[in-house]
């Protein structure tokens, strides 16, 4: 039996809204196409970046002249000014705190396994043995909807793929980080200086790894910085590198 690739895309966890309203815990927080990412829905998780609300009504006027959020951050992302920089950085960190707040308060604890994801993976289990699955979405609700069906237990970046049911997260995942050590006399006094910190440290790491987030580890002596890319046109990026070449072979081998 051949080995089935199945990609998600945004439009998997925004459908998720369709779900019955007694299921739902804040209906103003179900995911969003690419092009919502700054709906004013989000304006609380917003509110605490200061760098990005500086950017905001540029985006809305984008967005609502028929332009993609994609192209605009596109455009940005060439700028290669300290402040430009720092906006950048501050955008993925909002993109890590909105989809958090996602997770964590749109379904009613209790329903979650009322989504979408659920039935399909079951579905997906009667019909074949293994599967890759790509996703490139950053939210949790496939990985915990696998976790259930399967009976898996996440406890590091390669335990996504080392299973009959694989699970790429090509553009991160809010659960994954980049670490990075502390000497104790950093300043952390605002968001801007915390991005500052982030693009010099990064000049003294040839590459960068994403380690899972583990619950009862202790990472005070790092500062852990969101292993997820920002949306663009053009972005081939993988987060976990190892994922481009198995995927590739994966491809290789579906019919």
């Amino acid at each position: 039996m051949s080995k089935p690739v199945i990609i998600f895309g945004a439009g998997a966890s925004h459908s998720l809204r369709e779900n019955r309203g007694e299921h739902i815990r804040n209906s103003q927080l179900y995911p969003p196409l690419t092009n919502g990412l700054f709906d004013e829905r989000f304006s609380a998780v917003i509110g605490g970046h200061n760098l990005i609300k500086e950017r905001i009504g540029q985006i809305d006027y984008a967005v609502g002249q028929g332009k993609s959020l994609e192209s605009f951050l596109s455009a940005l992302s060439k700028d290669l000014t300290e402040t430009t920089q720092v906006q950048l950085i501050e955008i993925q960190q909002y993109l890590h705190d909105l989809f958090r707040a996602i997770c964590g308060g749109y379904f009613k604890p209790e329903f979650k396994n009322t989504s979408p994801y659920y039935s399909f993976l079951r579905e997906l289990k009667k019909t074949y043995n293994s599967a890759s699955i790509v996703t490139f979405n950053y939210d949790l609700f496939l990985d915990e909807a696998m976790e259930e069906i399967f009976k898996y237990k996440y406890l590091d970046i390669k335990s996504y793929y080392n299973k009959d049911y694989e699970l790429y997260k090509v553009h991160g995942s809010i659960n994954w980080t980049y670490l990075f050590g502390l000497t104790g006399s950093e300043d952390f006094g605002s968001s801007e200086k915390v991005a500052k910190f982030i693009i010099e440290a990064k000049k003294h790491y040839k590459s960068l790894h994403p380690h899972l987030i583990v619950k009862g580890i202790d990472y005070s002596r790092h500062h852990m910085v969101p292993a997820l890319a920002i949306p663009l046109p053009d972005n081939k990026q993988f987060i976990v590198s190892e994922h481009k070449e198995r995927l590739i072979t994966n491809l290789k081998q579906a019919d």
